[in-house]
């Protein structure tokens, strides 16, 4: 739009200012004996001219043959633009969840990073800042406030705390806190018989399992150590259920990865166990056993239903053995080492283990253990004995499944 303005004089001979405004190339010219003249400068200095002359009568603004050219131009312009605002502006709609919730929530991104998303969230929800999280499901953290919202996989996962955790009914005692030795608010006693705070409960489990990436969380008390069930952990802390459903996941991510643990996919509930001894066959799934309200245990071996009179199945071994003879074979990248079976066992702890893309260098999930894929050795020292992930080798026949003995045995 633009404004031009004009002197002429009246009747009496006075000089009067005229505005008149273009807004529109054919809108109707002032009635006027003047002769005006319109000048659209281009990004070249190629100067164009409207050359109307203004009658007594409504005439429109006819455009010249280079004019109506530009004018094409810039309308094929903005519609090569117009669609890229469009896609901007949805972009900025920021998705998120609660861990707890299956409707996904949404809002005009006004932040950047985590710290401003919860300072937004805290009406919200109606709690303080520092009982918001924002986690990771692929590696079970918890983001801290200066991440970028960039760089975060929507819909943005919420965990929302307990601004007020109370001592369950009939749990309540006067004894200490083991960790602050306070005595002016209520504890609850733990199986080993030590005594803590909701809120110091929670705060230990969360350094556990968070900050130090244990599989379990343990007695603080001095030369007590006594392992906690983390369903009474969840129950004597007061937890939101947010937090029983991340705490209860970051569980099984840490007894996947923590070095040391021995770890066993229940067969039922797909949620990961460890057992408490080494050799230990019968396993007990806690999630399974609060589910559906009586003890739910299976074979560590064979992952059927546990008896008393439980023995490995026969077939059970079959199928295995069935699984590794039938693996399609592949060609493996970068070492274009051909006919690999696609499915293998660890050779340290006889996980199953299938090849989807890449090298073939592999990491068992388990265990640690860094193997070849194609040839099965172990690596020495973090290196592949059989050179590096572009080097070919020979490749190791199908494995044979061994786990055949009684589980009592």
């Amino acid at each position: 739009m633009g404004i031009i303005f004009s002197s002429r004089r009246n009747e009496l001979g006075q000089s009067v200012t005229q505005k008149t405004t273009t807004a529109n190339l054919r809108s109707p010219a002032p009635r006027s004996q003047a002769t005006s003249s319109y000048a659209l400068a281009s990004r070249t200095k190629e100067t164009t001219r409207y050359s109307v002359t203004q009658k007594n009568t409504t005439d429109n603004l006819q455009p010249t043959t280079s004019q109506a050219q530009a004018a094409s131009r810039a309308t094929r312009t903005f519609k090569r633009t117009a669609p890229n605002n469009v896609i901007e502006k949805r972009n900025t709609v920021l998705k998120f969840k609660r861990l707890s919730s299956n409707e996904e929530d949404s809002f005009e991104k006004s932040v950047s990073t985590i710290g401003q998303l919860k300072i937004l969230l805290m009406k919200r929800y109606g709690v303080h800042y520092s009982l918001i999280d924002m986690i990771s499901i692929e590696d079970g953290s918890i983001y801290k406030d200066s991440t970028p919202l960039g760089e975060i996989p929507t819909p943005i996962q919420v965990m929302v705390g307990n601004p007020d955790r109370k001592v369950p009914m009939n749990c309540g005692t006067n004894k200490p806190d083991m960790i602050t030795g306070d005595t002016t608010e209520p504890t609850v006693s733990m199986p080993c018989g030590h005594t803590i705070t909701p809120d110091s409960l929670f705060g230990h489990m969360k350094k556990t399992l968070i900050s130090e990436n244990k599989p379990s969380v343990c007695c603080k008390t001095k030369n007590c150590g006594a392992e906690w069930e983390m369903q009474e952990i969840i129950e004597k802390a007061d937890m939101t259920e947010d937090e029983r459903i991340f705490f209860e996941y970051k569980v099984s991510f840490n007894l996947i990865y923590y070095e040391k643990s021995e770890t066993s996919e229940c067969p039922f509930c797909g949620k990961f166990c460890q057992r408490q001894q080494q050799h230990a066959t019968q396993i007990k799934c806690t999630n399974c056993t609060r589910n559906k309200g009586k003890v739910v245990e299976f074979c560590w071996n064979c992952k059927s239903a546990w008896t008393m009179e439980h023995k490995c199945s026969d077939n059970e071994m079959v199928q295995l053995q069935k699984l590794l003879n039938e693996a399609p074979l592949k060609t493996m990248s970068y070492s274009n080492i051909q006919n690999v079976p696609s499915t293998r066992m660890c050779p340290n702890c006889e996980c199953f283990i299938e090849h989807k893309d890449f090298c073939k260098t592999m990491t068992c999930k388990k265990c640690n253990t860094v193997f070849c894929f194609a040839c099965l050795k172990v690596a020495v020292r973090g290196r592949l004995q059989c050179g590096a992930y572009s080097n070919k080798c020979e490749v190791a026949p199908v494995q044979k499944c061994t786990k055949t003995k009684r589980c009592n045995e």
